[in-house]
């Protein structure tokens, strides 16, 4: 899907909307209408059975999941290795939540999990910002290519005053 995808350049939007999970959506779209439609590539059910969009479902229903977003031009094998974690965090933890720690891992990728609603508008310096007209609420996965900058790692303080000594034997 992705590849069919990026073979097409876009004037308006920053990426695709992930959803082969709900019904209702039939192809992978943009984030911003083009002008012929918002649906890219092949539709769903020629590229995934229905067995596997329904077990995607329940993968991203028990993570409470509800939309992913892929910012253009990421290479595929980065948006494999955010799947592949988000069916690993399944496997190890169904019935919890997916949170933006556990993608950590995953080189190239910086991975934002957004509890979007008309009230809590989406805002993160430095990466794109994605049209949401057509979205009421969700909580959404945005997978974007890793700019740097992320929180800063710096060690833990260490006072050698208040380290404890051994006693003498």
């Amino acid at each position: 899907m992705l590849a069919s995808a990026s073979e097409r350049r876009f004037e308006a939007g920053q990426g695709y909307w992930i959803a082969p999970h709900w019904w209702f959506v039939t192809h992978l779209t943009r984030d911003t209408d083009e002008d012929d439609s918002w649906s890219v590539g092949p539709p769903y059910h020629r590229v995934m059975p229905l067995s596997a969009r329904r077990h995607l479902y329940r993968v991203l229903r028990a993570l409470e999941i509800d939309l992913i977003f892929v910012e253009d031009d990421l290479a595929f094998g980065r948006v494999e290795s955010v799947f592949t974690t988000l069916f690993d965090i399944y496997d190890l933890f169904a019935g919890s939540r997916a949170e933006e720690r556990h993608f950590d891992g995953v080189p190239g990728v910086r991975v934002v999990i957004h509890d979007f609603n008309m009230e809590r508008p989406f805002k993160v310096d430095d990466y794109p910002q994605v049209d949401y007209d057509e979205i009421g609420r969700a909580r959404i996965l945005h997978v974007f290519k890793d700019r740097g900058g992320g929180e800063d790692t710096t060690g833990v303080p260490f006072d050698l005053d208040s380290l404890i000594q051994p006693a003498g034997v």
